[in-house]
C-alpha cells in the first residue's frame, strides 16, 4: 500500500529518472495519489490523467485532485488516512 502526496510525475528534467517511468512497478499495490490542480500548466490534469490511465489501474489505485498546487494544506489527511486504514 503506498500513497504519494503531489509527487513530480510529469518531470522532463528528471530524464529516466522522471517517477512515471517506475510506476510499471507498483503492480497490484493499493496506490493512491494526491494531486493539486493548479500545480502546473493548463495542460497539466488531462496529462496527468492520461499519465495515470496509461500506467496505474484502475482497480487497485485512485487518484484524487484538490483545487491547490504544489503544496497541499491538512485538506488531504482524511484521504489519506481512510486508504492506509483500508489497506494496511
Amino acid at each position: 500500500m503506498a500513497v504519494a502526496c503531489v509527487p513530480p510525475l510529469l518531470a522532463p528534467a528528471y530524464g529516466p529518472a522522471s517517477p512515471i517511468d517506475y510506476t510499471w512497478g507498483i503492480g497490484e499495490t493499493p496506490f493512491l495519489m494526491l494531486m493539486g490542480r493548479k500545480d502546473g500548466p493548463s495542460n497539466y490534469v488531462a496529462t496527468v490523467e492520461a499519465s495515470c490511465q496509461q500506467y496505474l489501474g484502475p482497480s487497485h489505485s485512485k487518484l484524487i485532485w484538490y483545487d491547490q498546487g504544489h503544496k497541499l494544506t491538512a485538506i488531504y489527511v482524511p484521504d489519506a488516512l481512510a486508504w492506509v486504514k483500508k489497506h494496511l
